[in-house]
């Protein structure tokens, strides 16, 4: 696999790797972006740097002691930014409370492309503003420009890492996503309306990542006067519900 930008750790079978008896071995940077640190053991941590610009490192592992020093195996990696991810939905559960116009459910995203191995990656949700104005945050319309004339917002979410390489779905971004509308009080007249989002998403090394690579639309849809609704992100869609229908939860 190709290593994804960020904070990527390879290991290599060093008896294969180099025909070398010493245990000091350290690897470095030939040429190319990033950074590296090696602790002399074999073992390497390589950090990419977070911009969109795919691009390759060369790295070398070298001896360290011995008449073989600074002798090694060299190694060219590729580098590839993330371009998008792909979600699907996480259990059957959706959430809803009686009386109220509300809908959730839980999705899990991946990461592409999915043959490079974004390993330790942060990913995060940045914030947007939905308004009857429209623009790159998103768009109300209907029954939402009435009951929100100042807009909606979708708030920053937490950084979440990505899992180890999976090249038949991606890496995992690991944690599971609750989608949710605003829980509108008993407040008829319902109408038909949506807003929708259109979430950034950021990736880097570090807890707060700063490089956008994307965004992802979630949509919410009150469906008719009797406050019907469903949520959908990145085109997952959930069932519909409604004010009249039981308690659910995810």
């Amino acid at each position: 696999m190709e290593s994804g930008k960020g904070l990527t750790t390879w290991e290599h079978d060093i008896s294969r790797a180099c025909e070398f008896a010493w245990r000091l071995l350290k690897w470095d940077i030939v040429v190319g972006p990033g950074t590296i640190t090696s602790d002399g053991s074999g073992h390497g941590t390589y950090t990419a740097p977070a911009n969109d610009q795919d691009s390759s490192v060369v790295l070398v592992i070298e001896v360290m002691t011995g008449p073989e020093t600074n002798h090694g195996q060299t190694y060219t990696k590729g580098i590839t930014a993330p371009t998008g991810i792909v979600t699907e939905r996480y259990g059957i559960g959706v959430y809803h409370r009686q009386a109220y116009a509300s809908i959730g459910i839980q999705v899990v995203s991946y990461l592409r492309p999915a043959d490079v191995s974004f390993a330790n990656v942060k990913i995060k949700e940045g914030v947007c503003r939905a308004t009857s104005a429209g623009g790159a945050g998103g768009t109300l319309t209907g029954y939402f420009v009435t009951r929100y004339p100042n807009g909606v917002e979708h708030r920053p979410g937490r950084a979440a890492r990505a899992s180890n390489g999976n090249a038949a779905k991606g890496c995992e971004i690991l944690a599971t996503d609750i989608v949710q509308s605003i829980q509108a009080p008993p407040h008829p007249p319902y109408a038909a309306g949506t807003y929708q989002w259109n979430i950034p998403l950021y990736y880097g090394a570090t807890s707060d990542p700063t490089t956008e690579f994307t965004n992802i639309p979630q949509i919410v849809t009150m469906q008719d006067s009797s406050g019907n609704m469903t949520i959908e992100k990145n085109g997952v869609v959930s069932p519909q519900l409604g004010p009249a229908d039981p308690d659910s939860d995810y």
